[in-house]
């Protein structure tokens, strides 16, 4: 008795014609691409002042152009620290200008600001 393998399923078949979900770019891709190292890429998009500023330009320039975002969740799982404060508001008469220049610092800091107010309606 002679045995036949089973045909192959028809999910195997359609699984390579579904559209791929595109890779995202990396720092090591770009750093590949542009013979430096991924140390160099990284530092160089942070305007790490050890990298010359010709490369830090050309590192700027071959991420813009290829589409190349931060990923600012894989950053901060990778070092540990979110760069994001909390700041709850209790007073009722909270000045809304003074709340809203902090937020613009810290913003220009580097900084996510989440304020949440609290009415006490006693």
């Amino acid at each position: 008795m002679t045995r036949t393998a089973a045909p192959k399923a028809s999910s195997d078949a359609t699984r390579s014609d579904a559209p791929r979900k595109p890779k995202r770019l990396t720092q090591r891709a770009i750093a590949k691409s542009l013979g430096l190292s991924p140390a160099t890429v990284s530092m160089a998009l942070r305007d790490d002042p050890l990298v010359a500023e010709e490369t830090r330009l050309k590192v700027k320039a071959a991420a813009s152009e290829s589409g190349y975002l931060y990923n600012a969740a894989a950053g901060a799982l990778r070092n540990g620290r979110t760069r994001l404060l909390g700041l709850a508001v209790v007073s009722p008469g909270a000045d809304a200008e003074l709340l809203d220049a902090l937020e613009a610092r810290l913003a220009a800091a580097g900084w996510t600001v989440a304020i949440a107010f609290h009415r006490d309606d006693e």
